[in-house]
């Protein structure tokens, strides 16, 4: 890489022990159960979630073939109705 702002600047170690569990701490995923429902064979259903305005908004449930677990969204396993 080259130009402005490129060149190296040593890693400030205290630092970044300090914040490291903040930002990677021993977060779970927030989709973390309907993956591993999906992963052992669950059907899912997803909804867009209330605030999510571009994506509408709805209590509407639909079928979810492929999820991609995207954060405007929020999973479930599938109920017989």
């Amino acid at each position: 890489m080259s130009g402005k702002g490129d060149t190296y600047r040593p890693v400030d170690r205290e630092k970044f022990g300090e914040n490291f569990e903040k930002i990677f701490g021993n977060k779970e995923h927030e989709h973390a159960e309907a993956m591993r429902a999906f992963a052992s064979g669950e059907k899912l259903e997803f909804r867009p979630k209330k605030d999510a305005s571009s994506y509408g908004s709805t209590d509407e449930w639909y079928p979810c073939d492929n999820p991609d677990f995207h954060h405007n969204f929020e999973y479930r396993i599938k109920r017989d109705d």
